[in-house]
């Protein structure tokens, strides 16, 4: 089976969507392949009403099975190269989310330990207290701090 130029999309293959025949005649296919590959889940085109219509991601995704079926593989090997693919984009995204809110919390962490106000409310800023002491008199209600000492 040779398909010339079928991976690389020309700008006249371009479009919003396409119908199932305009697919197919791109492609140099008979309709009822591109349902058959529907039926057994390899490609998942949008609807309009009961229409097909196949986008860019749609046209890529028939190029690589057409490739994949000129290299040997089954249609079975195509949708478990696919499903290896997607669960290897999810774990992906999920570690760079994960990564991210990593670095995130990290920086929020460094900024409280460097700023002198957030790091020692009603510090004064500037002023750190090195130690204090807090002395509870008879009525818990009246505890007062005293300090020791302050650079």
């Amino acid at each position: 089976m040779d398909i010339p130029g079928i991976v690389r999309l020309d700008d006249d293959m371009k479009s919003s969507t396409l119908s199932v025949s305009e697919v197919a005649a791109r492609f140099g296919l008979a309709t009822h392949v591109l349902r058959h590959w529907e039926s057994v889940g390899l490609l998942k085109p949008a609807r309009a009403g009961d229409r097909r219509r196949y986008d860019d991601n749609d046209l890529y995704r028939i190029a690589i099975i057409l490739r994949s079926k000129e290299a040997g593989l089954s249609l079975e090997g195509i949708r478990e190269m696919f499903r290896v693919l997607q669960e290897r984009t999810r774990a992906t995204y999920r570690g760079r989310t994960v990564l991210a809110h990593d670095r995130r919390l990290r920086a929020r962490v460094r900024a409280r330990r460097l700023d002198p106000v957030r790091a020692f409310p009603g510090g004064g800023g500037a002023r750190r207290m090195t130690s204090a002491r807090a002395t509870v008199p008879a009525q818990p209600s009246r505890a007062r701090i005293s300090v020791i000492s302050a650079c």
